[in-house]
C-alpha cells in the first residue's frame, strides 16, 4: 500500500510539473523498489530497498551505453541473464532484485539512444527508488519489534 501511494504520488508530480519523460524511469524506481522489499524476510526492508535501487540504477545506465551496438548488447544481455539467475539462486528477495534488474536492463538495451538522456533516468530511478528508502530511514515504516 506505501508503494502504490508513493508511486501515485510521483506520478502525479511528475505530471504536475510538465515532465511527462520523467514518469516511467521514477515510476519504474518507485515500483520495482516497493515491489522488491515485500514479504517477509530476515534483513531490514531498507536494505533490500537500497540494494535494489542500486541495481536498478546500474542496469539501466549498462543497458543504454551498450545498446547502440547490437552484438556487445546481445553478448551482455546474455551475461546479465547468467548474472541475475546466479544472484536469485541466494534467496527469494534476491532473486526478485534479480528479474527486475533485469527488466529494467531489458528495457534500456532494447531503447537505443544517446547516452545523456539515459543519465537523467539512471538519476529518475534513484530518485524513485530512494523516496521509499527515506521514508523507511526516518522511523515512519521501520518494524516496531512485535512479532
Amino acid at each position: 500500500m506505501r508503494g502504490a501511494g508513493i508511486t501515485t504520488l510521483l506520478g502525479w508530480i511528475a505530471l504536475t510539473l510538465n515532465a511527462p519523460r520523467a514518469l516511467l524511469p521514477l515510476t519504474l524506481g518507485s515500483v520495482f523498489t516497493a515491489i522488491a522489499e515485500t514479504g517477509q524476510g530476515r534483513e531490514h526492508p531498507w536494505r533490500t530497498m537500497a540494494w535494489t535501487t542500486s541495481w536498478l540504477t546500474a542496469a539501466a545506465g549498462f543497458g543504454a551505453a551498450i545498446g547502440e551496438n547490437t552484438p556487445l548488447a546481445v553478448f551482455a544481455s546474455g551475461a546479465m541473464g547468467l548474472i541475475c539467475a546466479s544472484a536469485a539462486s541466494r534467496g527469494k528477495r534476491t532473486a526478485v532484485t534479480s528479474l527486475l534488474t533485469l527488466v529494467v536492463f531489458t528495457i534500456y538495451v532494447g531503447f537505443p539512444g544517446p547516452i545523456g538522456p539515459a543519465l537523467q533516468d539512471m538519476g529518475l530511478i534513484l530518485l524513485g527508488g530512494g523516496d521509499p528508502n527515506s521514508r523507511l530511514l526516518s522511523g515512519s515504516c521501520l518494524p516496531t519489534g512485535k512479532a
